[in-house]
């Protein structure tokens, strides 16, 4: 048992299903309120470029070798379609007294979430084509050569399956993303004290907006490719 600041009151520890719970959300008051977590996250965006170039490549019908300018292009128009998604998103969920404090939680949350689902999908391309033509280690374990009954109409559409595909590795970003946040905000440093925390979005909502602009690009990128 602890004291409260401010009460006398003693608070009880959080039990394991609390703990557990709180997982549900991603902790981007950790984020946004330690100074360095603030200022260094940002600018690993940045590694997004070269990433979305390698992936682009890799796509049925996707962008050549030579495609350095579309790759970048389409690194900011996939930011843009975040921050425009989160803001419509944030009109409703999560809520909170501020609209900006909503969009700003979940524009962060999103484009984190996207870093980490991005860096997966390269290394699932990059570890399996060390051996044989570089392939989606998901896609391949989901829709085997010879698909089952039950899965065969999930992977023969072309919506369902990249979409389910993406928020696969959506979940899998969020939760690594989790687990840095957590693991940073350990570190012993200057954290801002006039901060306002803000409403965290449940990671699985995320996700889900995450994987569906993905999904919508990789459409976008193959269709215009053929």
């Amino acid at each position: 048992m602890s004291l409260d600041a401010g009460s006398a009151m003693p608070v009880a520890p959080k039990s394991g299903w609390r703990r557990l719970l709180a997982w549900r959300f991603l902790p981007i008051n950790k984020l946004l309120q330690t100074k360095w977590m603030q200022q260094v996250f940002p600018k690993l965006l940045w590694l997004v470029v070269p990433l979305q170039y390698y992936y682009a490549e890799q796509l049925p019908a996707g962008f050549n070798r030579e495609s350095y300018l579309p790759s970048a292009a389409l690194v900011i128009v996939l930011v843009a379609s975040m921050v425009c998604v989160a803001g419509v998103i944030a009109i409703g969920y999560p809520r909170s007294e501020y609209y900006y404090d909503a969009a700003r939680s979940l524009v962060s949350s999103m484009l984190g979430t996207w870093a980490f689902a991005l860096a997966l999908i390269c290394l699932s391309f990059g570890l399996s084509g060390w051996s044989a033509r570089p392939s989606d280690v998901i896609q391949d374990f989901l829709c085997p050569f010879e698909p089952g009954p039950w899965i065969r109409i999930v992977c023969d559409s072309r919506l369902v399956r990249p979409l389910l595909i993406y928020l696969i590795y959506a979940l899998a970003g969020a939760v690594l993303l989790t687990i840095l946040i957590h693991g940073c905000a350990r570190i012993k440093a200057a954290r801002n004290k006039d901060y306002r925390p803000l409403r965290e979005p449940n990671l699985v909502v995320v996700a889900i907006a995450v994987a569906a602009l993905m999904a919508f690009f990789q459409w976008l990128i193959t269709a215009t490719n053929r």
